[in-house]
């Protein structure tokens, strides 16, 4: 018997090495261009108490790295539409699906009624080719917020597929700067092409892949151009797959006041801050010398290009240099976390113990 077993054993060794493999089926990613529009650059909308606003998904062409092709956006755009509301206020977005497969829409970090979460079989159904699909939504807390699919984020999602949400606190605790919106991201290449995706799942990680390009609010070659003397607020999204970004600007410090939670009770600075796929990070910035200040990733890998901050000649305020140095405590942030001190050191209702 010891024998016969072993015979088993080796004849099924050699059926899964030796005998052909069935391979998923998969989805190429070259299609024809011809017709598809051409993606633009992400606009700004500002959106009242009760506004409509309409939002598609569909097939555009896209060019990166000097490489074109057939990707998605919403409204055109890549990224989407950078949508700017005030906190507290309340909007409609009725959401159209121009694309050849099911989609959602997804509303990343919000707090709003489950049903328009945007996630598939859950709170909602897939949003089929052709149909509409009107979501509410509300925004209680003020920061940086976003809106991505919940159907095969490791395609749509890398296709181009994801906006921002600019969330304006009531009370505003922050010094009146220019703001930018900058979105983190990498596509993969092969050449000249993206590999194909398989139908049933994603056949890189989990939720997606690493890409061979890094990209900046969709381009390879991101350039800012801002004023010596000039503060700067940026919120930082990772809206890459899998990738996480150690973001660093070359011998800059950055002053962070705040992530996906909104603003925190005590800014600090640092040399680079760490966002891992679909983190938020709140900064500001403050440059006193001319130049070109390459915007990096700066891993222990080594140090990769996200683009630039070519800074001009301008009278720099003395009060505005001051001002930036000021590490001041936020006292609207401070009065909510009082809220809940009490429950720190109560005893949890439950615990969870999760092996691996």
């Amino acid at each position: 018997l010891p024998v016969v077993g072993l015979l088993i054993i080796a004849i099924i060794v050699s059926l899964v090495f030796f005998l052909p493999q069935q391979q998923n089926p998969t989805l190429e990613t070259e299609q024809n261009l011809e017709g598809l529009p051409l993606a633009s650059e992400t606009i700004a909308v500002n959106l009242g108490e009760g506004d409509l606003f309409e939002l598609s998904a569909e097939p555009i062409v896209q060019t990166v790295d000097g490489k074109k092709f057939a990707g998605y956006a919403y409204n055109n755009q890549f990224p989407g539409p950078l949508l700017k509301v005030k906190q507290g206020s309340k909007v409609k977005i009725l959401f159209k699906n121009n694309l050849p497969e099911p989609t959602t829409v997804h509303w990343h970090g919000l707090r709003l009624e489950n049903r328009f979460d945007g996630v598939p079989k859950v709170t909602q159904e897939e949003v089929k080719p052709g149909q509409f699909f009107e979501y509410e939504l509300s925004f209680p807390d003020a920061g940086l917020y976003w809106y991505h699919p919940h159907v095969r984020e490791d395609r749509q999602q890398e296709f181009g597929l994801y906006g921002t949400i600019l969330v304006e606190p009531k009370e505003n605790f922050l010094n009146e700067m220019r703001e930018e919106v900058l979105v983190l991201d990498d596509l993969l290449f092969e050449g000249d092409k993206i590999p194909a995706f398989e139908e049933k799942e994603a056949n890189f990680a989990i939720m997606g892949r690493f890409g061979s390009v890094l990209l900046v609010n969709g381009k390879s070659d991101f350039r800012l151009d801002v004023k010596a003397g000039e503060p700067m607020r940026l919120y930082l999204l990772n809206a890459a797959n899998a990738r996480p970004f150690r973001f660093a600007i070359e011998d800059t410090r950055l002053k962070v006041i705040g992530g996906d939670a909104g603003l925190f009770e005590k800014p600090f600075f640092t040399d680079n801050v760490t966002l891992g796929p679909s983190e938020r990070v709140i900064v500001e910035i403050f440059f006193e010398e001319v130049g070109s200040f390459a915007m990096q990733n700066n891993t222990p890998l080594g140090v990769s290009s996200l683009g630039k901050i070519v800074v001009s000649p301008n009278e720099i305020s003395l009060s505005e240099k001051d001002s930036f140095e000021v590490i001041q405590e936020n006292t609207l942030s401070k009065e909510e976390i009082e809220k809940f001190k009490p429950l720190f050191a109560q005893k949890p209702d439950f615990e969870y113990e999760l092996l691996i």
